[in-house]
C-alpha cells in the first residue's frame, strides 16, 4: 500500500524501517519498536490520505468555481439568475456555492454577477436610442432603480454620467 522505501522522499524522518528493526539487539526489543514504527505508518498514511482528500477536495472546489462563472456569463442577462438560481442550477445550498466562489475567485458571487451585467450594460449604453428602463432589463436588472444603484456602486458614476463620459 505505501512505498516505504528508505530513500522515499515522502518517507518522514526517522522512519527508515529496515534500519530500526535491524539496530534492535534482542526479542524483547522487537515488539515495542514494531508497536512504534506500525503507529508512525498509520499516522503516516492518515496525513498522506487527508492531503490527497484536500487537494482532491480544492481541485473540485476550482472546477466548480469555474463551471459557476461560465454559467453566470452565459445567463447574466436572465433577471431571475441569483445565488439561490445558480445554488439550484449545480444542486447545491447557496451557502455552500457562494463559499467555494469566493474561495476560489476572490470576490463574492453576488459581486460578480453584478461586475459582469455591468460590463456588459456598458455596451448596452452605447446605444442613445435605448432607455435606462430597456438597458436594465436587457442586462438581468428587474428595474432602472437597481441597475443605477448597482452601476454606480462598481463604475462610480450612474449610468447617465456614463453615458456623457462617453460623448
Amino acid at each position: 500500500i505505501l512505498d516505504l522505501q528508505p530513500d522515499s522522499p515522502e518517507l518522514p524522518t526517522g522512519l527508515d524501517p529496515v534500519r530500526r528493526i535491524s539496530d534492535i539487539h534482542g526479542a524483547d526489543g522487537l515488539r515495542p519498536e514494531l508497536d512504534r514504527l506500525l503507529q508512525e505508518i498509520c499516522q503516516f498514511s492518515r496525513k498522506k490520505s487527508e492531503a490527497s482528500r484536500e487537494h482532491y477536495k480544492s481541485q473540485a472546489n476550482s472546477q466548480l468555481s469555474s463551471r459557476i462563472r461560465q454559467y453566470i456569463q452565459d445567463h447574466a442577462a436572465d433577471l431571475n439568475l441569483n445565488i439561490s438560481s445558480i445554488a439550484d442550477e449545480f444542486r447545491f445550498s447557496p451557502t455552500y456555492v457562494s463559499r467555494v466562489f469566493r474561495e476560489n475567485q476572490d470576490q463574492g458571487l453576488l459581486d460578480y454577477i453584478n461586475t459582469v451585467r455591468i460590463n456588459r450594460a456598458k455596451t448596452s449604453l452605447k446605444n442613445r436610442e435605448l432607455t435606462l428602463q430597456e438597458v436594465a432589463r436587457a442586462n438581468g436588472f428587474q428595474d432602472a432603480n437597481a441597475f443605477i444603484r448597482v452601476f454606480k456602486k462598481v463604475q462610480g458614476v450612474t449610468p447617465g454620467k456614463y453615458r456623457d463620459i462617453l460623448d
